[in-house]
């Protein structure tokens, strides 16, 4: 009789493990709005490290094939932290607005700041901040 409980016990974590669905895989829009809020949180609170190693393609920062991730990693924290990156708290009321995809390259426009276009790159399946472009105040005064 114990062996048919164990069994029946067997039996039912065996369906109830295989009949739970799995999450959905988020859509490029989302892990680009998602690589946004990265670069939001990580420049609001002056991390360097979460921008050189979360926010910025490996590529975006060493130029091509990184031999060495961790060195590479270790100098954009070292030229950030030289450079006296501030904190910008401001950053948070950043907005992107709708995201247009193009393969593995992706920009959406900026509102509530100084830039205007955020351009994004995948890189090994995930979604890094590439550039953002600096609103041009030429272009935008009707002045000037």
């Amino acid at each position: 009789m114990r062996n048919s409980w164990i069994l029946l016990i067997g039996v039912c974590l065996v369906v109830a493990g295989c009949g739970g669905e799995s999450p959905a895989p988020e859509s490029d829009e989302e892990e680009i709005a998602a690589a946004f809020e990265r670069y939001k949180d990580a420049t609001a609170s002056g991390d360097a490290r979460a921008l050189c190693s979360e926010v910025f393609p490996p590529r975006s920062i060493g130029g091509g094939p990184v031999p060495n991730l961790d060195q590479l990693i270790r100098d954009c924290v070292s030229g950030y932290e030289e450079s006296g990156s501030p904190a910008d708290p401001a950053v948070r009321r950043q907005v992107l607005g709708e995201i247009d995809v193009e393969g593995d390259r992706a920009h959406a426009p900026v509102t509530d700041g100084p830039y205007e276009t955020a351009h994004f790159f995948r890189d090994g399946g995930q979604w890094y901040l590439r550039t953002l472009s600096a609103v041009d105040v030429k272009r935008s005064d009707p002045d000037g």
